[in-house]
């Protein structure tokens, strides 16, 4: 195996320059970044309940990292970096047991809409409900402008 070392100084401005002149040479991404866009990559995922989507952010999202303690774990970082985000709303017609004599009378089912932690391919790495996630209607442009995003549809 071989050991991790750290960068020097001169390799880190070389890394630096490289993405300085990516950003230049790909200026769509720039402007992307620039206004906080949330690209809608995939509809209709399969395995939720209700109407899921997958979005990839630009910038990503950078959120504090509430496992991060630099006393014991230097693996952990202080800002924990989101590229791909997971919007779910569901509402009583989302839910498949709903006529299922078990559940209690009159009971009200909820409506919300969900932003969770996703990785590229729309799996979900964490169901803390991100900021924007909220209650009573299924919006998905609301919920990711309450984050500070704009859909892009592809």
């Amino acid at each position: 195996m071989s050991k991790k070392t750290e960068l020097t100084s001169e390799e880190t401005e070389s890394i630096k320059k490289a993405i300085r002149e990516w950003e230049e040479n790909t200026k769509g991404n720039l402007e992307l970044s620039k206004n906080r866009t949330a690209v809608l990559l995939k509809e209709k995922l399969e395995g939720f309940n209700g109407i899921a989507n997958l979005y990839e952010l630009y910038p990503p999202l950078q959120i504090p990292n509430e496992n991060f303690n630099p006393e014991i774990d230097g693996q952990n970082k202080e800002e924990k970096v989101i590229g791909h985000v997971v919007v779910s709303g569901i509402d009583e017609s989302s839910f498949p047991f709903k006529d299922s004599p078990m559940l209690i009378p009159n009971f009200e089912y909820p409506i919300e809409t969900f932003i969770f932690q996703s990785d590229s391919n729309g799996n979900v790495v964490d169901y803390s409900e991100l900021e924007g996630s909220f209650r009573g209607e299924i919006n998905h442009e609301k919920a990711l402008s309450n984050l500070g995003y704009t859909i892009l549809r592809k």
